[in-house]
């Protein structure tokens, strides 16, 4: 019997759950919450296809359900010889709405707090709106409490800024909910760099940019839980490492099965005709921005090995003089 795409999605997600150096996200530009390991204390437990995550710093619960659709993606990073891989768990759109509040709410009490000891805390969402995430903070403090309320009902981003203000000095719990989870962030707010354990993000003026990988996803779907596979070339802490290729394998699998097809056969072809020492001039124009992506990716993890050096640089000085052009948007930020 064939497994579904729950089922492999399930076993996909375990394995990345015990990966350290995977990482977890749930959000959209400028709003998001992400969760990595920032120590080796870690306590992960399962009860069927929901999987928790907790350390000192955050606590993560995954529930993957039927109408879960894995979009997986690559994109060229900055770095001239590497790439960003990336798994994003959608749900079609009309199924994956959340809350969608435009001013700042109190939930009440957060009965589904993954530590205990939160549970009795309130919960106030931040108004973000944003279709497939509630976007909230959850407290105990009973000053912060009267201030959220004195301004319950309003627009926290175009508020004077006392609101924020306070947050940041009294740095509550974050969480992050959708469809599919929910990320809860323990750590204090830093001032200055992000924390290598779990942390959010809340930058207004990335609001309404599309995710990086958003020419991946079909325009009826939304990524409610993102996933970070650890990098074949660079560890979590942003250091280098030698290419592991067992990692890189592991990713691939999932990139033939859930990957956009035109993408998928775009890298096999580059493949294909790198090793055979085919010349670029071969290669027909590109028919969109997955296939120039395409391109790009493939000349990238071919320079790993395996391949003749002077036709891979042909390729690559080709690629570089207009054998793709730059790429473009698929369609229009959500």
């Amino acid at each position: 019997m064939k497994a579904t795409d729950l089922e492999l999605a399930a076993l996909f997600l375990e394995e990345e759950l015990s990966d350290p150096e995977s990482g977890f996200s749930i959000g959209v530009s400028g709003a998001i919450a992400e969760f990595m390991r920032s120590n080796g204390e870690v306590d992960m437990r399962r009860e069927g296809l929901v999987h928790t995550v907790t350390t000192r710093d955050g606590a993560m619960r995954i529930a993957l359900t039927s109408q879960v659709v894995p979009v997986a993606a690559e994109l060229p990073s900055k770095r001239p010889e590497h790439w960003q891989q990336q798994v994003a768990f959608c749900v079609h759109e009309t199924q994956a709405t959340m809350g969608s509040r435009r001013v700042l709410t109190e939930l009440g009490p957060d009965g589904e707090a993954i530590d205990g000891s939160g549970r009795q805390q309130l919960r106030f969402d931040l108004g973000l709106d944003i279709l497939h995430v509630d976007a909230c903070i959850r407290t105990d403090d009973r000053d912060l409490i009267a201030l959220l309320r004195r301004h319950e009902g309003r627009a926290l981003l175009a508020e004077s800024g006392e609101v924020c203000d306070a947050l940041i000095a009294t740095s509550p719990p974050r969480v992050f909910c959708s469809r599919l989870g929910r990320i809860e962030v323990l750590a204090p707010i830093p001032e200055r760099e992000t924390p290598a354990g779990p942390h959010t993000h809340l930058l207004p003026t990335l609001f309404g940019r599309p995710s990086p990988i958003a020419r991946f996803i079909p325009r009826d779907l939304v990524s409610c839980l993102d996933v970070y596979p650890a990098n074949p070339l660079r560890r979590i802490s942003g250091q280098a490492r030698p290419f592991d290729r067992k990692r890189h394998a592991r990713f691939q699998r999932a990139l033939e099965r859930w990957g956009p097809r035109e993408y998928v056969a775009e890298k096999r072809r580059i493949f294909r005709w790198v090793r055979r020492g085919r010349s670029p001039d071969d290669c027909p124009p590109a028919t969109g921005s997955l296939t120039e992506c395409g391109r790009r990716v493939a000349l990238r993890q071919l320079s790993q090995g395996g391949v003749d050096e002077g036709t891979l640089v042909s390729w690559q000085k080709a690629l570089s003089q207009g054998l793709a052009r730059p790429l473009a948007r698929v369609h229009p930020p959500r």
